[in-house]
């Protein structure tokens, strides 16, 4: 599930006209290679162990054959606070969005702003199965790290929490 943050910064991304583009990136280039997966009656406390165990903010619910889900750290936290003792199964309730690696990083932006999500699973051109997961963050990076790129002298004006702002 997406939240506000998350769809700002996609939402600007798209909107300025002379902003660096993201036509260009190939989605395998920047999403986190690799999944991070359970059962699907996999346990709210297992599957948060996970979550803080590996670092990741979202998980694929596996089940016999390619039935893939995607448990969002958000969706934990509303489990948790609901005080609902659902399994992986009870808390991937929908199909993911999904983007093949050989897709362009805005196309990836338009899906995530589109469908208000805030990870993408990301699945193999040719095969079709699972490599990695991509989410909002992966996206500003690289548009960061293009922004920089294209700044003319190189140099870094300063901005809310970065170093060096005034």
């Amino acid at each position: 599930m997406g939240d506000h943050w998350d769809r700002s910064i996609l939402s600007s991304m798209a909107v300025q006209p002379n902003s660096p583009t993201l036509h260009h990136i190939r989605v395998g280039d920047c999403m986190r290679k690799g999944i991070v997966s359970c059962d699907r009656g996999a346990t709210l406390a297992e599957i948060a162990e996970m979550l803080a165990r590996y670092r990741v903010h979202a998980i694929v619910v596996t089940d016999a054959g390619r039935d893939l889900r995607v448990v969002s750290d958000q969706e934990i936290v509303a489990a948790i606070s609901g005080d609902e003792m659902l399994s992986a199964a009870g808390m991937a309730a929908t199909e993911p969005v999904t983007i093949a690696s050989n897709a362009s990083l805005h196309s990836a932006a338009q899906l995530m702003t589109d469908h208000a999500v805030s990870h993408l699973l990301v699945l193999d051109a040719a095969g079709g199965y699972p490599v990695g997961i991509l989410s909002t963050l992966d996206v500003a990076g690289a548009y960061t790290s293009m922004a920089r790129a294209a700044e003319p002298d190189g140099s870094r004006t300063g901005g809310p929490g970065i170093e060096g702002s005034a």
